[in-house]
């Protein structure tokens, strides 16, 4: 996340045009939204389990990152293919994934906007869904967030291959605020066969060029 970041930073210097990037992870994690505080977690009990912890510069909720693919985008706001306000820059990527997924087979749908619940939102991601985050009967399959400012937005999000989202509740400090139940799917729910990174990369990027309307170019492999 920290290569995400970087990305958005480029951007506002003018150094690079709209990026769309895919990564994975190695240790599993723990990310937090950048409105959620680290005391939320046990996090002595997170790290004797082997997971490392990081904030996001985006908002949302907790979620663990393991077996998934991820994916960031960072355009202007003025982006005629992802631009817009909040919500039609959600609308044209969440589009853009679904079209790949279709391309997998995978029946999907974007969530509705619905108002913020009277009591709030779960500290846990997968526990609900927002506005355009991408779901399979109700499950959801494929969580985002965005930060904007500056006239730019960064938006990244997680596609569970396999689904580790119930073991959160285990480390938060305060376990009256772990939801009763997490509504996550997986790939390997739904597929025999879940593909291999690089199929689902080559996939979904299709998706974008497809939905959008546009042509990515590949850049070099980075490290993050």
């Amino acid at each position: 996340m920290a290569r995400d970041r970087q990305l958005r930073d480029e951007l506002l210097m003018g150094r690079r045009p709209p990026t769309l990037r895919f990564y994975s992870w190695k240790p599993a994690c723990i990310s937090l939204g950048r409105g959620q505080r680290p005391e939320l977690l046990r996090e002595d009990d997170v790290r004797r389990a082997g997971l490392d912890v990081v904030q996001r510069p985006t908002g949302g909720q907790a979620l663990l990152h393991d077996d998934e693919l991820t994916y960031c985008v960072v355009a202007s706001q003025q982006d005629r293919f992802v631009g817009g306000a909040l919500l039609d820059s959600y609308r044209s990527i969440s589009t853009a994934l679904l079209s790949g997924l279709a391309a997998l087979g995978v029946d999907a749908t974007g969530a509705p906007a619905l108002p913020r619940p009277a009591k709030g939102l779960t500290p846990i991601c997968f526990a609900s869904a927002s506005a355009e985050e991408v779901l399979v009967d109700g499950r959801k399959l494929l969580a985002s967030a965005q930060w904007r400012g500056r006239g730019i937005f960064l938006q990244h999000g997680s596609l569970l291959l396999t689904d580790r989202q119930a073991e959160i509740a285990s480390f938060m400090r305060d376990p009256t605020e772990a939801p009763p139940s997490s509504i996550a799917v997986s790939l390997s729910e739904l597929m025999a066969e879940v593909p291999s990174r690089e199929r689902l990369v080559e996939l979904l990027s299709e998706g974008f060029e497809q939905a959008l309307g546009v042509e990515l170019v590949p850049e070099r492999s980075l490290d993050a």
